[in-house]
């Protein structure tokens, strides 16, 4: 039997949001340095506004992580791990699942999809928010968690899906 494994990586897109918190950084960053130099002319008041710079900068590092979010999508083998990567830097797995539990995948406006009775409550949007591609939902009824996942797999992704599991993936509406 040949192993098939298959990385996507899906790039977020730097939106106006992210820039800002880009920008306050650097401009807290600055601020943070000139009030540290100025303690001497300030005193306590210049090191107390250094150190509230340098929190707002912290804390707008933190606030990247949140906003900028790439996704990658791993096939191993009937496996699929679904991972975030907050601002390049952080890696964080979602799910991890196999294939074979899927009841469904189709797009997610598809008639298939809205037809699903029961569906899992849990909803895992697994895509950048601005994304242009075309959202697939997979029904993931088997294994250890029932979940609808929302993601953007492409051709090669959903091909080798759909080998491992024809009855639950919806080729026609491959792109």
């Amino acid at each position: 039997m040949q192993d098939s494994f298959y990385e996507q990586f899906v790039g977020a897109h730097e939106s106006t949001s992210y820039k800002v918190v880009k920008i306050i950084m650097r401009v807290s960053i600055v601020f943070a340095i000139l009030y540290l130099f100025s303690g001497v002319i300030l005193g306590v008041m210049g090191l107390i506004l250094s150190v509230l710079c340098a929190i707002i900068y912290f804390s707008m590092i933190m606030l990247k992580r949140k906003i900028y979010i790439d996704y990658e999508y791993d096939f191993t083998n009937g496996e699929i791990d679904i991972v975030s990567i907050g601002d390049k830097i952080k890696r964080k797995k979602i799910i991890g699942f196999d294939i074979k539990n899927v009841e469904l995948l189709a797009p997610k406006d598809s008639d298939e999809i809205k037809s699903v009775s029961n569906k899992p409550d849990r909803v895992l949007k697994c895509y950048p928010k601005e994304t242009n591609e075309k959202i697939y939902t997979a029904i993931l009824t088997g294994g250890v968690s029932r979940a609808q996942i929302e993601f953007v797999p492409n051709k090669e992704f959903l091909n080798l899906c759909f080998q491992k599991n024809p009855r639950a993936v919806k080729k026609d509406f491959f792109r």
